[in-house]
């Protein structure tokens, strides 16, 4: 049985099939592949959610095993990874760079793929957009066929603007550009 529990105990969800990609070509095998992978087919992070968002009696396309760094832009000022990667450890990987991202959450589990497609808790800094979302610069996703598609703040705008709030509807999120500052010191 694939038995997944949500961080506090309080949503179970039993898939028919629990997959682990490790790289894109596993992601759209996984998607095409509808006898094997039944539907509702949906990603997770580390299910820190009070909701059932990610639940499903079909598929679950656990992402944590696609956590990456790609790069840290330190001219451009962003941090591209895959979308498996938690926010702590990618917000530790930025303070050893003297870097740091614009919002600053305290749910650190929270993978960058579902930062990047779902609303989170507000920033607690106060800066002009609360929602970490906001300042994706780029996603990067394979669609429900199978497709690998790519949204930024060049091209495909409007895309970009929809996927920040798509939860994941849109297809299976696997590479994120965030935009990062330099570390605030007090």
């Amino acid at each position: 049985m694939n038995a997944i529990t949500n961080y506090d105990g309080g949503i179970t969800t039993c898939p028919n099939q629990l997959a682990f990609p490790t790289t894109v070509a596993e992601i759209q095998s996984i998607l095409r592949d509808r006898s094997r992978y039944p539907s509702p087919v949906g990603a997770k992070g580390s299910y820190h959610s009070l909701t059932p968002c990610a639940s499903t009696e079909g598929t679950i396309i656990d992402m944590t095993r696609m956590k990456r760094i790609l790069r840290i832009d330190t001219e451009r000022m962003t941090l591209t990874a895959e979308a498996g990667l938690q926010l702590i450890d990618a917000s530790k990987a930025l303070r050893v760079k003297g870097m740091q991202f614009i919002t600053n959450i305290e749910i650190g589990n929270m993978t960058l793929g579902s930062a990047a497609c779902c609303h989170s808790k507000d920033a607690l800094d106060g800066v002009e957009f609360g929602q970490v979302s906001s300042y994706v610069t780029e996603i990067k996703w394979v669609t429900p066929n199978g497709q690998l598609e790519k949204a930024s703040e060049t091209d495909n705008v409007d895309m970009l603007r929809l996927m920040r709030s798509s939860y994941g509807l849109a297809g299976v999120l696997y590479e994120v550009t965030l935009c990062i500052k330099p570390l605030a010191v007090c």
